[in-house]
């Protein structure tokens, strides 16, 4: 596979997001989906079935970001996290 194919966001963070925060669809904030990340909130994960969906795509490797990139990296870059957080600060 082409490394394009592959999101920058963290696949660890995406589910721990997902996990606890799944119904208010924070993860999906998280891969820049926001349309479907209001739907989730508003509908508390799709009563709870879009957000038990979405667990198991973002645990199996099969959830994508809002440029339909797999989000696949388990680890976490300091440096990457550090630059999303300065970028939405300003």
């Amino acid at each position: 596979m082409d490394e394009n194919n592959f999101s920058p966001r963290s696949r660890f963070f995406s589910f721990i997001l997902c996990l606890f925060f799944g119904w208010a669809g924070l993860h999906r904030f998280y891969v820049h989906k926001t349309g479907t990340g209001l739907a989730m909130f508003f509908t508390m994960g799709g009563f709870g079935m879009w957000w038990f969906l979405d667990t198991i795509m973002i645990f199996i490797g099969a959830f994508k970001d809002s440029e339909e990139r797999i989000v696949s990296n388990w680890g976490i870059d300091a440096k990457s996290l550090a630059e999303q957080v300065n970028k939405y600060r300003a």
